[in-house]
């Protein structure tokens, strides 16, 4: 995604808000009320013409069921955050397991985390050296 322009993060963050919303199956309004905000800010937030404050970001989040760090993750353009409902999952599977279980199970999280950023690295290089050669061919 683009990020020549402000606007267009303030547009990212709106429309992943949005579609976590729709996910929920909740109107503005419903969201709203949840995170204690009014409907057109919501509205206004979703359609990327009103920069979120923080505190609001952090009531809006909290109403949908991830954090901010997932919203503003997606809206910088890396891979969808878990839903809540997995990370729920997650959470009942290690509450059953021993210590050094979910310790293990912590350490294959972060192992899957840095090879997939590897994985997307390689391929914004691959990227980069292919229009490189295309420019060249010109």
């Amino acid at each position: 995604m683009g990020h020549g322009s402000m606007g267009t993060i303030y547009e990212e963050i709106g429309c992943r808000i949005a579609e976590l919303r729709k996910r929920r199956d909740w109107t503005q309004e419903q969201l709203a009320e949840a995170a204690k905000l009014t409907t057109s800010y919501v509205a206004r937030i979703e359609a990327g013409k009103r920069q979120a404050r923080l505190e609001s970001l952090a009531n809006l989040s909290g109403a949908l069921g991830v954090s901010v760090a997932d919203v503003l993750r997606s809206a910088e353009g890396y891979t969808e955050a878990p839903a809540s409902g997995v990370v729920e999952e997650l959470g009942q599977i290690a509450a059953t397991l021993p210590a050094s279980d979910v310790e293990l199970l912590i350490g294959i999280a972060k192992r899957l985390r840095q090879l997939r950023e590897s994985l997307r690295r390689d391929r914004s290089k691959r990227r980069e050296r292919s229009r490189g050669d295309q420019r060249r061919t010109r």
